[in-house]
């Protein structure tokens, strides 16, 4: 990545609003394939419908938690306390 240092000019602001775009972008890009991850394994692993897969993993990902316990025994995984605190950190709010 090529920003700038203190020493040097800021870019044009074509050039800037062009890398913040792409940064931007590529910010989304991560937030919509961690939702489509999370809303599939939401309905694989814990027999969601589609909705209802899409809702947890949305809020998991927003830091708010999901809506509901687990219906399944295969939706916890192996280790039902393990598979909590993996979703914990998972809606850790990062900061900014």
């Amino acid at each position: 990545m090529n920003d700038e240092h203190r020493p040097r000019r800021p870019p044009p602001r074509k050039h800037f609003v062009k890398r913040l775009a792409l940064h931007a972008a590529w910010g989304g890009l991560v937030v919509a394939l961690s939702d489509v991850a999370g809303t599939i394994g939401y309905r694989v692993f814990a027999g969601y419908g589609w909705i209802d897969a899409f809702l947890n993993a949305s809020m998991l990902l927003g830091g708010m938690g999901p809506v509901g316990d687990l219906p399944t025994r295969r939706g916890q995984g192996v280790c039902p306390p393990c598979s909590r605190s993996i979703r914990a950190w998972c809606s850790w709010p990062w900061p900014a």
